[in-house]
């Protein structure tokens, strides 16, 4: 028996040596997961409220013209036509390069995503904040904004980290921009009244599983049909 488990153990070990990435990405989609459905399971409950009215009070408490223009600038870039004519681009330009991986992942992945993200908000139900600076319809966990974030300027990152990224300081660029990003837009739902701090959060768990697992397909298509990576 110990001989059969270490065995197991040591053909465990040798292929999360020889696929690195892959074992990390695993990891990190499970660990993402389970945050989700723990933050997802104490909704009913009520255990959120006191994280959720600190944070929320924290960030209104700071009210300007600037950082309304700036909320909403953040939320209109990931909504039609501005996402759209983004992801767009990024097409075309994979298109003309010949990377077809990447370029079919930038028009279904989003696509896809957002029909989950309508999956969950029906799921969960939770109803919007009262106090919201503008009319959004829809249910409010988790926010699709935050979820959109993640998996859309993290997958536009992944492919200029893919196609331009050589050196060590271009790569750190890119996670520093994605991840400003990130965080700006889940600023302006909480800003704006239309999210709860703790649906931003579900939104960027859920988005961190979406776009490691998005990543590994494409890294896995790229690898079977031989092209750059």
């Amino acid at each position: 028996m110990r001989s059969r488990l270490r065995d197991f153990a040591n053909a465990v070990w040798g292929w999360i040596w020889r696929h690195p990435f892959f074992a990390v990405a695993l990891i990190i989609i499970g660990a993402a997961l389970d945050a989700f459905f723990e933050l997802a399971e104490d909704l009913p409950e009520g255990q959120l409220g006191p994280f959720d009215q600190f944070v929320r009070g924290a960030i209104q408490h700071y009210r300007s013209p600037g950082l309304y223009q700036f909320s909403l600038i953040m939320t209109d870039l990931l909504i039609f036509p501005f996402v759209v004519i983004i992801l767009l681009i990024f097409f075309i330009y994979l298109l003309i390069v010949r990377r077809y991986v990447l370029a079919a992942g930038v028009l279904i992945i989003p696509g896809l995503s957002g029909l989950l993200i309508l999956l969950l908000k029906a799921i969960y139900q939770r109803p919007r904040p009262l106090a919201e600076l503008i009319k959004t319809a829809g249910y409010s966990f988790p926010s699709g904004h935050a979820f959109s974030s993640v998996v859309i300027y993290g997958l536009l990152g992944y492919v200029v980290w893919a196609c331009f990224a050589r050196r060590v300081w271009q790569r750190v660029l890119i996670i520093i921009v994605v991840t400003l990003l990130v965080l700006a837009t889940g600023y302006a739902r909480v800003y704006l009244g239309v999210h709860y701090p703790s649906d931003v959060v579900g939104g960027w768990i859920a988005g961190v599983a979406v776009l490691f697992g998005s990543i590994v397909l494409l890294d896995a298509l790229q690898k079977r049909w031989g092209q750059p990576r």
